[in-house]
């Protein structure tokens, strides 16, 4: 029987329950009867002329963004989901949504939880330079007198790219979808194929689900972006030097974009660190895939519990929801990180730890990690992955020419 102390913290976490989503009203039910019925009597599905959830949502502004605003002193309720919002559905899972009054304590924590530039370094994070370029720099808010309107950019934004291999070894990345949702709301910003400039060699298909076809008829469409460029382009209209970009072993993504960011959250870093394992000066040595992060802490499956593809707006989701719960539950997070890391500091542990682990102890739902093995996301792909986890290297294999 779970301890008071147990109960207590998963009474602190909204559960996960079955959800049958509306994606246009972005709306969950309990039941596909309740979502036909939604569906039979909102005037929002019976009026043609009702506003409806863009296809591309990058070509529409984010007018929803509120002005950034001085963090406030921190909240007593900020464990404490919200009693009443509008469910946030994908995938059959529901993920939080915060009431306005949180974001400005959880903004605050996010800047106290942003990578040092000595970390970014150390984790390989690419770094300005003439050859790499950075976020625009912030704009103030446009004055009432002001003929133009300047939309404000996310305080916090989460960000995942899949990509593809180029070159005769296959290992040179080029981004080929590129995701981008509010940190505080969750809004889709971005969600759009990126054709590469260069020749694709692997498009790692079992992996990110996109195929050659399926590029060319989004080409043929105008649904893709042209190449990097393009992408950054597209990044840097949700993105200024004050957004904190968060993402999951976000190194990856932004090699492959080619740019740097100075305020980075990434979950692969800050989960690591709360074991107290990572020295000074070294590099976070096989940090926990974003699988197990959800599966252990929050209670959520993702990728079809390991048998399904990748999915970057499921991913930026559930990196989202893992950071959530991180800030909002640091002991808690101390307490599983201390459980799950060897007790040399030599990395996580991929048996779980002492095995207290396994059964759900920290979630907020069932768990079924209890097989003894990680995520091994790609094991039906028998390339270079026969040597490395692909629950460690979240994304695709990494260019290691340099």
């Amino acid at each position: 029987m779970p301890s008071k102390t147990s109960a207590d913290r998963s009474k602190r976490l909204h559960v996960n329950r079955r959800c049958y989503p509306c994606h246009q009203c972005n709306r969950c039910f309990g039941t596909a009867e309740a979502r036909s019925q939604h569906q039979r009597d909102s005037p929002v599905h019976n009026n043609p002329g009702a506003q409806t959830i863009p296809l591309n949502p990058m070509l529409t502004p984010a007018q929803h963004l509120a002005p950034r605003a001085a963090a406030k002193q921190l909240e007593p309720t900020l464990a404490t989901p919200p009693p009443t919002a509008t469910p946030l559905c994908y995938r059959g899972n529901e993920y939080t949504s915060l009431r306005p009054s949180l974001h400005n304590p959880l903004y605050a924590l996010l800047l106290a939880h942003c990578l040092t530039p000595s970390r970014l370094a150390l984790e390989k994070y690419p770094l300005p330079s003439p050859t790499t370029p950075s976020p625009p720099p912030a704009k103030p808010p446009s004055s009432s007198t002001s003929t133009t309107t300047t939309l404000p950019k996310p305080r916090a934004i989460v960000l995942d790219c899949e990509m593809a291999g180029t070159g005769p070894s296959r290992a040179r990345e080029e981004v080929i979808v590129l995701s981008a949702i509010d940190f505080f709301t969750g809004a889709t910003l971005l969600h759009t194929l990126v054709c590469p400039a260069r020749p694709v060699t692997d498009w790692r298909t079992a992996i990110t689900g996109v195929t050659a076809r399926a590029m060319a008829a989004a080409v043929a469409r105008g649904e893709a972006l042209a190449g990097r460029e393009a992408a950054v382009a597209a990044l840097w209209t949700v993105v200024d030097s004050e957004t904190v970009v968060v993402g999951h072993a976000l190194w990856h993504d932004l090699r492959a974009l080619g740019v740097s960011c100075a305020r980075v959250v990434d979950s692969a870093v800050l989960t690591a660190q709360a074991a107290g394992v990572v020295a000074e000066g070294e590099r976070v040595r096989q940090p926990a895939g974003l699988q197990k992060l959800c599966r252990e802490l929050v209670g959520l499956e993702i990728r079809e519990g390991g048998r399904g593809k990748h999915d970057s707006l499921e991913d930026v989701l559930a990196t989202r929801e893992v950071v959530l719960w991180c800030l909002r539950h640091p002991e808690e997070l101390g307490a599983w990180a201390a459980e799950n890391w060897g007790d040399k500091g030599k990395g996580l542990d991929r048996k779980g730890g002492t095995g207290r682990g396994q059964g759900g102890r920290w979630g907020r739902g069932r768990n079924v990690y209890g097989n003894g093995s990680d995520d091994d996301d790609g094991d039906e792909v028998l390339l270079w992955e026969d040597v490395v986890d692909w629950d460690m290297w979240p994304k695709s294999p990494p260019d290691w020419s340099d």
